[in-house]
């Protein structure tokens, strides 16, 4: 797949094309407003499931050996917290990262995504068909990747500012915390930002968590 620069706030995809539409922007009363409060209430830390975690260090082994490719993408997905509102204008367009070896995936998506005010994801490792996705870049698997894999898969504390997807794939890729849609300027950040955290808080967005400090 070819790549193309991140999707900015006021872009949709229709038919595999990016246009732009207007943003309506969230209320306090938002179901991903108030998931990101419920997120801040807890530490910065991705609560990993250590049974899982051992788990799934065996499909790493297998299926990320080192001196492979792998492969940094993403995709462009529609959110709108309890996935039953209709209006193009409450829905939120997002990046979605991963990264990928062969038929394999990792990514910080797995799961049933938001239920109930409560994230339901998980850093998995799967080979379920991805299409329609755009690949950054491509590098060789090296040891300090592998570990890195082997740290964050079983995490289950997902967070659209702190822990998101496009964190754990360029932590994953690059060893860096870093999720540009998280900024103020990005597209999950300019539409959650001024509900959910201080000025304390904001400088946190692109830090490590607590297991990986």
């Amino acid at each position: 797949m070819a790549y193309v620069g991140p999707i900015t706030a006021g872009a949709v995809v229709i038919g595999g094309a990016v246009t732009s539409m207007a943003v309506k922007y969230f209320t306090e009363e938002h179901p991903l407003v108030r998931a990101e409060r419920c997120c801040w209430a807890k530490d910065h830390a991705l609560e990993v499931d250590q049974a899982k975690q051992a788990a799934l260090h065996a499909l790493v082994s297998e299926h990320f050996q080192l001196g492979s490719q792998l492969e940094l993408c993403f995709t462009v997905l529609s959110a709108a917290g309890d996935m039953m509102l209709s209006a193009a204008s409450d829905m939120m367009q997002y990046e979605n990262w991963f990264v990928k070896c062969g038929d394999w995936i990792i990514e910080f998506g797995s799961g049933q995504g938001l239920i109930g005010g409560v994230w339901h994801n998980s850093v998995d490792v799967h080979c379920i068909p991805r299409r329609g996705f755009y690949v950054k870049k491509r590098a060789t698997i090296t040891a300090n990747m592998v570990e890195r894999i082997n740290r964050v898969v079983g995490a289950t504390a997902y967070s659209l500012l702190l822990r998101n997807c496009e964190h754990v794939a360029n932590y994953i890729f690059e060893g860096r915390w870093l999720s540009m849609q998280s900024l103020t300027e990005g597209y999950i950040g300019k539409l959650l930002l001024e509900f959910v955290m201080d000025k304390e808080h904001r400088a946190l967005r692109n830090v490590l968590p607590a297991e990986l400090r």
